[in-house]
């Protein structure tokens, strides 16, 4: 069985992992799929037709806008080619299955705590995402469904965001807080316009008197809730998104029926149940991050823009540091390490040590394909930095053919806890947390 999957925005968070459970769903099951991303209408349609040209047997597709897509969505029915809809439904063309959030639902939960946070009075303001997408059109009706219940709450700015860079976020919120300086909550219409407009808070020195609400708890988002620059998020099941497309499209094509439209699940994330949200993160970081490099090969000869715009969030995301704990933090690594990427290692690790206050630190070395005297140097290194910072040192992810060659390496590893896997790992730093 052939999938073909028309995505969109392969820079972003969500979508790296929205693409990531789609792959591993269709790896379970045995199904040969083909990700094409896409930035435009142009783009995506140019990648639907090519699909319809391979008459592939399903088509999944993450549309880049609500309205558009409709001809060439007709090319696909009239190929009898069954199409599942991903993360944000079409505004012109109907009897497609969605498999998406509810939207409105998440909004409701991020306005309804920030009201709670705020003592249900006070001025806020409410940034919404580009109108194009129907989600953004869905969460912005939510948090109005909220602030409609509680009239001692004052809606006094709102504006719709031209993209998601966290710099439309910040332009935004510093025009909130000269028009209204006794603000006292912000719900944004998704994570990235949410840490632009921590910034522009933290600037105005009012990080902490600002309830910062955003959407789809990306990594980056938990830490700055972590560190109290954000308040809360809304948890989509993205990687749910993508696995339920595919399990879809699996029933289409084996002739099942199914239904017009599949909510998955969402949660609101803030510092009370942060750990949950973080863990989820970590357990599957490195699948992801492998499925990116992955594509970014195969994709190298024809689509130089994006390969640049994915090495760029591979960049980012090659070194996370993830608190577990008030005390434990993890930093999960994947691909080789050379000189520069050790080093790089070293100034995060040291640095999150030193701001955390961690007492343990996790280095999992599942991803990493090759461990040779300069990754076990490097490692050792590593843990001896850790040690006069005052922390302990666990390395999980060590594979029978990693244990052999440190063996065979002479590498000294005394003084350092060790762990097969990254569960057992986050186990043991969370029992001695």
């Amino acid at each position: 069985m052939r999938v073909g999957f028309a995505a969109q925005n392969p820079s972003s968070d969500y979508w790296l992992i929205v693409n990531h459970g789609a792959q591993e769903r269709a790896a379970e099951l045995g199904i040969d799929l083909t990700l094409v991303p896409s930035y435009t209408v142009e783009q995506q349609i140019a990648a639907i037709d090519s699909f319809i040209g391979q008459r592939v047997d399903a088509l999944l597709l993450g549309p880049v806008a609500a309205v558009g897509l409709a001809s060439a969505i007709e090319r696909v029915r009239a190929a009898r080619i069954p199409i599942i809809v991903l993360a944000a439904p079409l505004s012109d063309f109907e009897w497609v299955c969605t498999v998406q959030s509810d939207h409105t639902r998440g909004a409701e939960l991020a306005a309804a705590y920030m009201v709670e946070q705020i003592g249900g009075a006070g001025q806020v303001a409410h940034i919404i995402g580009p109108s194009r997408l129907q989600d953004n059109i869905d969460r912005a009706n939510g948090v109005r469904n909220i602030l409609r219940q509680h009239p001692n709450v004052q809606l006094v700015y709102e504006q719709e965001s031209p993209g998601w860079s966290p710099e439309s976020g910040a332009a935004m919120m510093r025009e909130a807080l000269e028009r209204n300086p006794d603000l006292r909550g912000v719900c944004c219409a998704n994570d990235t316009l949410a840490l632009g407009a921590a910034e522009a808070i933290a600037a105005a020195g009012r990080t902490g008197e600002i309830v910062v609400t955003g959407f789809d708890a990306t990594p980056d988002a938990l830490l700055a809730i972590y560190e109290g620059r954000m308040s809360a998020t809304i948890r989509q099941s993205m990687r749910g998104i993508g696995r339920t497309g595919v399990d879809m499209a699996w029933r289409s094509v084996h002739g099942e029926a199914v239904p017009a439209i599949v909510f998955t699940d969402i949660a609101l994330v803030s510092r009370a149940n942060l750990l949950d949200a973080a863990l989820e993160t970590v357990f599957i970081m490195p699948g992801i991050l492998r499925s990116a490099i992955e594509r970014g090969e195969a994709l190298a000869a024809a689509r130089d823009e994006v390969i640049r715009a994915q090495e760029a969030a591979l960049r980012e995301l090659s070194t996370p540091l993830i608190p577990l704990s008030d005390t434990a933090v993890v930093m999960p690594l994947i691909g080789s390490i050379d000189s520069t990427r050790a080093r790089q290692i070293m100034e995060t690790l040291l640095e999150g040590i030193a701001s955390n206050a961690a007492n343990l630190v996790i280095l999992d070395i599942t991803g990493v394909p090759i461990v040779d005297t300069q990754v076990a140097n490097g490692l050792i290194q590593a843990a001896q930095a850790a040690k006069l910072l005052g922390a302990r040192v666990m390395l999980t992810g060590i594979r029978p053919e990693v244990a052999q060659t440190l063996v065979g390496l002479g590498v000294d590893l005394r003084g350092i806890v060790t762990r097969s896997t990254l569960q057992s790992g986050i186990a043991y730093a969370l029992r001695a947390s």
